[in-house]
């Protein structure tokens, strides 16, 4: 009876945190609640911009991929995987238009050559800004897997993980602040800027930089797990890291940085994470190092935001939690859309787009011109 109680009790609470993760998919439709989704918008972004991006069509249940750019196709192909995922497990989706942003931080592709083409987004994407309102976030590429890093899918990532932790008592592991990466990003730059002064005065952090070009150099990622806490510092390079650290059941130090994931909006200060102000030239990370200082004084604290963040990421991040966002975020998109779609002039199945990719330039996408005119190149 107890054991049923404790199962119902985990259940509610994973149920209570994911319907938070849910309301980002209100958050980023709000927007075209207002205005719909017309074929103008899908046709100005893909008639208009120039970086790694593609179409999604789904037309009476097949799905299509239409004018793929380089590069980023190892991002592309990890969330193809993922929607073909979905609708294995789960069963076709509504008919979709829908445009894809492969970028690290994808910003407003430039105005179409004429009024038909002014309108900006709706983009897919996997990081944003807050001021980045004509951007959707999905679960990223990551989940799909990780091939630059050697990562398998997000489900073989947890339980391997999770192993990890097991095999590493809280007791035995590393106390120091733990970090290692590249030196990319306003953030990563101060403290490697500050590097003597932080190896030399704080024993508290232990921060390593190291160039991902030599794998050689690389640490197998379950090598965190031998560590109590952990620092998640937004970068140019591997910085969607944060939910792996979760995995291995240590407390993770994240300072704040403008860009957000779709899941982000779960992460509570003191709960299941130590947020801080962002790392700048004029405090030097301090308010981190003050963090890993306080951590080491409050082993319980400590612990106790470890397990809950080890609980996020192995329950509530859960593959079948994933594809409840997905089914939900396609499906009101979709209820959005003021058109029925048709398979593009430049599509070819998405199967078809994993073993087979047809890759464009910019000016080789096929545009409406009734829809969307344009110069020609």
């Amino acid at each position: 009876m107890l054991a049923g109680r404790h199962r119902d009790t985990e259940a509610s609470r994973v149920d209570l945190e994911f319907q938070e993760v849910l309301k980002q998919i209100d958050e980023d439709l709000r927007p075209y609640r207002l205005t719909n989704i017309t074929l103008e918008m899908v046709e100005s972004s893909y008639c208009s911009c120039t970086h790694s991006s593609w179409r999604l069509q789904v037309v009476n249940g097949s799905m299509y991929v239409a004018g793929e750019i380089k590069p980023y196709q190892t991002r592309n192909e990890s969330v193809k995987r993922q929607l073909l995922e979905l609708v294995r497990l789960e069963g076709p989706l509504p008919d979709l238009d829908i445009y894809f942003d492969s970028q690290d931080h994808a910003e407003y592709c430039p105005l179409g050559e004429s009024e038909a083409c002014k309108v900006r987004g709706p983009h897919l994407q996997q990081a944003k800004k807050p001021e980045n309102d004509h951007l959707i976030l999905i679960p990223g590429p990551t989940f799909g897997g990780w091939p630059e890093v050697k990562f398998s899918k997000w489900v073989e990532m947890q339980q391997t993980m999770g192993l990890a932790a097991q095999q590493n008592p809280w007791e035995e592991r590393d106390p120091a602040l733990f970090f290692i990466g590249c030196n990319l990003g306003p953030q990563r730059n101060v403290l490697f800027d500050n590097q003597e002064a932080i190896r030399r005065d704080h024993p508290e952090v232990s921060i390593n930089w190291i160039c991902w070009d030599d794998p050689a150099l690389v640490p197998p990622v379950f090598d965190f797990c031998k560590h109590k806490h952990l620092l998640n510092v937004m970068g140019s390079s591997w910085s969607s890291r944060a939910k792996y650290l979760f995995l291995c059941g240590s407390t993770v130090v994240f300072p704040d940085s403008p860009f957000f994931e779709f899941w982000y909006r779960i992460l509570v200060n003191g709960h299941n994470v130590v947020r801080t102000p962002a790392i700048t030239r004029e405090n030097r990370g301090e308010p981190m190092l003050e963090a890993a200082r306080a951590l080491l004084a409050n082993e319980t604290d400590a612990k106790r935001m470890a397990d809950n963040a080890w609980f996020t990421g192995m329950t509530t991040l859960s593959p079948e939690n994933l594809r409840r966002y997905w089914r939900r975020l396609l499906t009101e998109y979709a209820a959005l859309q003021t058109f029925k779609p048709t398979v593009h002039p430049d599509a070819i199945p998405l199967h078809l787009s994993l073993s087979h990719p047809k890759f464009f330039l910019p000016h080789e996408r096929s545009c409406d011109q009734s829809v969307c005119p344009r110069k020609a190149h």
